[in-house]
């Protein structure tokens, strides 16, 4: 009815509301749309529901679960019109929304509820795509358009699946949607139109290949990726598919043994039942990334369910399941009232769990003593160090002491203030105090973040303690700095005044041996441990390959060899190079720089992107 407000919930990534647009564009019902998110859309927002209750017209609230507190107000509103009789009988409100417990509950229980999830797998998505396109939105010529809007499906679903495959199939998570594909279709429609002319066919050399694969590169899908090499993936797969030769019988989307061979047929029917035929289980290898895709997903999802489980342990309920003093607030109030027996005993038993969990954490850190070595060196590395020890040096001196006023204010010797509160409760989810978070860091438990600092203290420490100008000489794991994005730019400052070059000129090269072997280290060399490799292995020419066995995820490099170079002008007769993200870690999160590699010139260039190579400068086994 048009008091029951239709609530759509899907996934992040899959908006369900293009389904209301296309339902109202097909039923020529009037639609009003605004996304939710600002002042100026609550605004709107109010608007569209006033003229639609007036008039009976439709309204779409897009992605409601940022407005929460209007939601509250939407509700008490759409009751009150209800009962004065004052909503028109064709009024519909339509909210799309993400799972979110933002949501009043009472307006979900109003709701008429629908949930929206993305189908799993190549199959699914493109029976799902291709069944989108009704036969009668399709021109009767050139005849190669439904072939085409079979290439721009695969894609779409290609784009989807590999969502399920963060951080390898993407390195992060895009707002694709079908929008997206019915935007690639209208493209095509555009340009082919302006090519056709009166022909009934076109050639498949003669289709606008460039102008599609740039518009849907670089607008419809690129407009929402904002990481280069991510850029990059998407443009290899516009670039494999959008191709005179996907016209050929034999054509396969990829380079894999086990990806299909394309259709042959004609008609959107043709290539429905071709999607029908395929396999229930399709390989990641269809998407591009290695057989192994499946096992590396899984086991980083692992790890976070287990860090998670960690972080909801709660040290204020004890076995009994009484709860502690700060979530019961017996212990303390206003007029200072002390606690009845059965509150201080259970305060009490808080305290001693507390108290174990300080020990641990104290134990993590014991023995250490860093002290930053004074210097008035003002090259741009020995900077870079003094930086990295003074903030060190602080950030321990701060733990420390917290850890130490938590263990007094446990024993009842110290009143404890709203930040001694603030780090309980930090620490009863398991997690890093934001005070104590002066670097970036891979999601983390507090206790594996406390080992994780105690290990960069010792290797910064043994970098102190080189002597200027012999740091070459030594091995510095770049992922256990604190700053390692300014530790690259001190490297590349040196290098250029090494060379009297400007900055511009010089780009990061790293040469990745297999063995612990290396040449005599250059004075502006830095020589990287730490370092691995990712969806690929390393032969003994320090080349990157393919992996021989599908059961390998990795490859620890032993060493690495890190030094700036002027910037040469492209030589075509050179070994085959390929620029590879140097990530922080396997979360992929933060980017530390552009490394050109050589690579196996029998793979093609786009397949190391598709594949997700990558290299990384910290794992969470670091030691």
């Amino acid at each position: 009815g048009p008091n029951i407000p239709l609530l759509l919930v899907s996934t992040a990534g899959y908006d369900a509301s293009g389904r209301v647009e296309d339902l109202a564009r097909q039923t020529g019902t009037n639609l009003q749309a605004v996304a939710m998110g600002s002042p100026e859309g609550y605004e709107e927002a109010n608007s569209f529901v006033s003229q639609g209750m007036r008039n009976g017209t439709w309204v779409l609230l897009k992605n409601v679960h940022l407005a929460s507190q209007f939601l509250t107000t939407l509700e008490k509103r759409i009751h009150s019109e209800q009962l004065e009789g004052r909503i028109h009988k064709n009024f519909r409100l339509f909210l799309s929304s993400e799972p979110s417990d933002k949501i009043p509950a009472s307006l979900v229980m109003a709701s008429i509820l629908m949930v929206f999830e993305p189908p799993p797998g190549i199959k699914s998505n493109m029976l799902r795509t291709l069944g989108s396109i009704k036969e009668s939105q399709v021109p009767q010529y050139p005849k190669e358009l439904p072939r085409l809007y079979f290439i721009a499906a695969w894609l779409h679903s290609v784009v989807m699946e590999r969502m399920n495959y963060l951080p390898l199939g993407w390195s992060k998570r895009y707002e694709f949607s079908e929008a997206d594909f019915r935007r690639v279709v209208g493209t095509i429609d555009s340009w082919v139109g302006i090519v056709r002319g009166e022909r009934h066919h076109i050639p498949p050399e003669e289709l606008p290949w460039n102008a599609i694969r740039q518009l849907v590169a670089e607008t419809v899908y690129g407009g929402r990726i904002d990481n280069a090499f991510d850029q990059a993936l998407l443009r290899s797969f516009c670039d494999s598919f959008f191709r005179a030769e996907a016209f050929n019988p034999r054509f396969s989307f990829v380079s894999s043994t086990t990806s299909p061979i394309c259709c042959e047929g004609l008609t959107l029917e043709d290539f429905q039942k071709w999607v029908k035929d395929l396999p229930a289980v399709q390989s990641p290898e269809w998407l591009g990334l290695p057989a192994t895709a499946t096992g590396m997903v899984l086991t980083q999802r692992a790890d976070a369910t287990l860090a998670r489980l960690a972080k909801i342990q709660n040290l204020f309920v004890d076995e009994s399941g009484e709860k502690s003093e700060e979530q019961s607030g017996s212990s303390k109030n206003a007029k200072g009232s002390s606690a009845s027996p059965a509150d201080s005993n259970a305060s009490a038993r808080w305290a001693q769990k507390l108290l174990k969990s300080l020990a641990v954490y104290q134990s993590v850190l014991a023995g250490i003593k860093f002290s930053a070595p004074k210097s008035t060196s003002a090259t741009p590395i020995a900077l870079a160090l003094r930086r990295e020890g003074a903030v060190a040096q602080k950030l321990l001196k701060k733990v420390t002491t917290d850890l130490d006023e938590l263990v007094e204010v446990c024993k009842g010797t110290l009143r404890p203030s709203n930040y001694h509160r603030m780090l309980i409760d930090a620490f009863s989810k398991e997690v890093v105090p934001s005070s104590w978070k002066l670097y970036v860091t891979p999601n983390l438990t507090l206790r594996s973040w406390l080992s994780d600092f105690r290990n960069r203290l010792a290797r910064l420490g043994e970098l102190l303690a080189v002597k200027e100008g012999e740091i070459h000489l030594h091995k510095v794991h770049l992922g256990c700095l604190l700053f390692p994005e300014a530790f690259l730019t001190a490297t590349r400052q040196a290098a250029a005044r090494q060379n009297k070059a400007a900055l511009e000129q010089l780009e990061m090269q790293v040469t990745l041996y297999p063995t612990d072997a290396l040449p005599p280290a250059q004075p502006t060399d830095i020589t990287l441990i730490g370092i691995t490799l990712h969806s690929a292995a390393l032969n003994t020419t320090g080349t990157i390959t393919p992996f021989a066995d599908d059961r390998t995820a990795k490859t620890a490099v032993p060493v690495a060899r890190l030094y700036w170079a002027l910037k040469k002008k492209t030589d075509k007769n050179a070994a085959p190079t390929i620029d590879l993200p140097l990530y922080l870690s396997d979360e992929r999160a933060v980017a530390l720089g552009v490394v050109p590699q050589p690579v196996d010139p029998s793979v093609p260039a786009h397949s190391w992107y598709q594949r997700g190579v990558c290299l990384t400068s910290w794992e969470a086994d670091d030691k």
